[in-house]
């Protein structure tokens, strides 16, 4: 919750190991939705400032085709997901995410919609 208060929270976050770390745990801990939302909670966060790099969003691509793989039922943890990549990529990205066919539950669409 720190890191939604202040730029300068987002700012040591993003440069500094933590977010490697952050999506380390998350790759480790893929089935717990519980550390799921949290991640997507933070990636949001830290993506609002724009301070990822380039690198930095490569890896949560990654993380995120993983985590619309393996949670498309919990609407919670999606929600979160769907947030976190509006604000990394933009609504264009959700919108080519589902003619990708990544996002094929539409009660998914509809929790993210009306969020």
């Amino acid at each position: 919750e720190i890191l939604l208060r202040d730029d300068q929270y987002r700012i040591v976050f993003s440069n500094f190991q933590a977010y490697h770390w952050l999506l380390q745990v998350l790759a480790l801990h893929m089935d717990s939705a519980g550390i799921q939302t949290a991640g997507c909670k933070i990636i949001s966060a830290v993506a609002d400032g724009g301070y990822l790099s380039e690198e930095h969003m490569a890896k949560t691509t990654e993380y995120f085709v993983r985590l619309f793989a393996g949670h498309q039922q919990n609407d919670e943890l999606m929600s979160w997901a769907f947030w976190a990549v509006q604000k990394m990529y933009g609504v264009a990205a959700i919108v080519q995410a589902i003619l990708a066919g990544h996002l094929q539950t539409p009660r998914i669409l509809r929790t993210a919609m009306t969020s």
